[in-house]
Formats: structure tokens, sequence, C-alpha cells
């Protein structure tokens, strides 16, 4: 999936997220570099880092 079609459903001030219905692949790391290093480890490309 490109950036251009990737759903930005994502709003943490509405909370109406669901893991359950998500069909993106979701990783977490510690930092902004383990991000990187978890997508190339994974093959694949990082589309967006959300600071939580």
């Amino acid at each position: 999936m490109t950036e251009e079609n990737q759903p930005d459903d994502f709003d943490r001030s509405q909370n109406e997220w669901d893991a359950v219905a998500e069909t993106r692949q979701w990783s977490s790391a510690a930092t902004e570099l383990n991000c990187f290093a978890l997508a190339r480890r994974k093959g694949k490309r990082l589309v967006k880092i959300i600071n939580t």
C-alpha cells in the first residue's frame, strides 16, 4: 500500500480505533530509530510513525 491510498483513520482524540477490524500491520518500538530497524528486518515500508 502506498502512502496515498493508506487509510488514515487513527484518531487518538476519538478513541474509536478497532484493533479487530484493522487491516494494517502494526508494530511497536521504543525509539524512531528502532522503528526503521524493525521495518527493515520485516521487509516492510515504513508509512507513518505515531508517537504515543
